[in-house]
């Protein structure tokens, strides 16, 4: 995924990067990375991941990866994880309340862009992080939150360390990130709901924010409507998916539980030429 392939017995540059051993090299600079991530430094790649995600972005004119927050400790972590496992030099400066990361690596900046997009609108997981242990992934959220999150604070109550670590809301212009984020905290089974405003970039164009609050109990939204739409048949493939043993997946933000179609086979006749047509299976059953 990195772009770097053996042949023959051979190593292929692609974009600057080999394969020496099992560890991915660049040329004219020191990076230095796995070829097959686990332990610690998986997790450190995660904080790394979590933090560009949520704070992060890549300069146009520099090799480099920013990220912006306003706690220095946490910004030298990421710094000091960069450095040390993948041989990434670093500096921290601070203007007013905030404060920059910058992480001067080509590479690195390569493989982000790579792997979890470019711009907010755009940011992503790496595919293979959905399928982490939850030790991983966990490790990866708390990074995450502790940029693009807020904690949830209860009304005229006190708020201990606990709380603030546990409920948290985070918000995200990108809908391939919210919807992975659903799709972790599901798989760490914890609770949480889901809404989303529309809002409008420097350019004017609008753009939907989404929400997702991890609480105590589900928020529900009285201006929520459900909006059912008619499918008209035309001349295009329709394609349906199916799990095999159960017939069901997840799809969407928020992880709506489907079902894959069944096919009835209608007799043609003079008023009506079709010969199948494909509707919801009956008596579907959805545990949530």
């Amino acid at each position: 995924s990195m772009g770097v392939v053996e042949k023959k017995g051979e190593t292929e540059f692609v974009d600057r990067f080999y394969l020496h051993g099992d560890t991915i090299m660049h040329q004219r600079t020191t990076f230095r990375m796995s070829r097959y991530l686990s332990g610690d430094e998986l997790k450190a790649f995660l904080r790394i991941v979590g933090a560009y995600v949520a704070e992060g972005c890549l300069t146009d004119d520099k090799p480099r990866v920013v990220i912006l927050n306003k706690d220095t400790e946490w910004l030298r972590e990421i710094g000091e994880l960069a450095k040390k496992y993948f041989n990434v030099s670093y500096t921290i400066s601070c203007n007013n309340d905030v404060c920059m990361l910058v992480l001067d690596s080509a590479p690195l900046k390569k493989i982000l862009e790579h792997m979890c997009g470019r711009h907010a609108v755009n940011k992503r997981l790496p595919d293979f992080v959905l399928r982490l242990r939850r030790e991983y992934l966990e490790v990866l959220l708390r990074d995450m939150v502790k940029g693009d999150g807020y904690t949830e604070k209860r009304r005229n109550r006190p708020v201990s360390k606990e709380w603030l670590e546990k409920y948290f809301r985070y918000t995200t212009v990108s809908r391939k990130l919210a919807s992975q984020l659903c799709f972790i905290l599901t798989r760490l089974g914890i609770k949480y709901s889901i809404w989303y405003d529309t809002r409008r970039s420097d350019e004017k164009r609008e753009k939907v924010a989404y929400t997702i609050a991890v609480t105590t109990k589900y928020w529900r939204d009285s201006n929520t409507k459900v909006v059912v739409e008619d499918v008209t048949s035309g001349d295009e493939y329709v394609y349906d998916i199916e799990v095999e043993g159960t017939h069901m997946f997840v799809d969407g933000i928020g992880l709506v539980a489907l079902h894959n179609t069944l096919i009835y086979i209608i007799p043609p006749t003079a008023g009506n030429p079709i010969y199948a047509t494909y509707v919801p299976a009956p008596d579907t059953k959805v545990l949530v």
